[in-house]
């Protein structure tokens, strides 16, 4: 038989465990250079720098 009291604090613990999983997750994510837009911004400026240096127009225009 359903009991709506049970049910809900069922929910509530899960919720808190995905809410802490998920805030220690994002935490981890912004520690990984990776997961930083700089990061990702510096890689692909230095692509396309060296594409420019080979006079390969093409190429920095598809990045």
């Amino acid at each position: 038989m359903h009991n709506a009291a049970t049910s809900f604090s069922r929910v509530q613990k899960w919720r808190t465990i995905f809410e802490e999983t998920r805030a220690k997750f994002r935490a981890t994510a912004q520690e990984i250079l990776i997961a930083s837009k700089a990061f990702r911004l510096r890689g692909l400026a230095r692509l396309a720098y060296k594409a420019e240096n080979m006079r390969n127009l093409s190429l920095v225009a598809t990045r």
